[in-house]
């Protein structure tokens, strides 16, 4: 019997959320022309800043979650999603997980905002 929860193949939330996390990095190491790691600049705006977070680029909180500084930063989180992602999928809904990953991203650079 299928699980409904997870969905199957590239459809899987885990699969999803990895794929958007490399296409990010793909854009942006292309964008400043270095595979190994990302621009300053590109890092400055769409990764968290809390100087301009708090100068009302509010949007960094929610793009952070996709940012990363170079590439081992980025193999490293996305092997432990990978690890923690497919026991979510067994706990909860597409939609849940996909709620969780975004809110826990967002408070947890929350935290980050208020304890810097």
């Amino acid at each position: 019997m299928r699980d409904l929860r997870g969905g199957s193949g590239l459809l899987k939330p885990t699969a999803l959320l990895i794929v958007a996390n490399i296409a990010v990095y793909a854009a942006l190491s292309a964008l400043g022309g270095n595979f190994l790691e990302i621009d300053f600049r590109l890092l400055a705006f769409f990764g968290q800043m809390n100087v301009s977070v708090l100068q009302g680029e509010y949007w960094q909180l929610l793009t952070a979650l996709f940012v990363h500084a170079n590439l081992l930063h980025l193999l490293g989180n996305m092997f432990f999603l990978l690890i923690f992602g497919l026991r979510a999928e067994e706990l909860f809904s597409k939609g849940t997980y996909f709620l969780v990953y975004l809110c826990s991203g967002v408070v947890g650079n929350l935290l980050t905002l208020l304890s810097g």
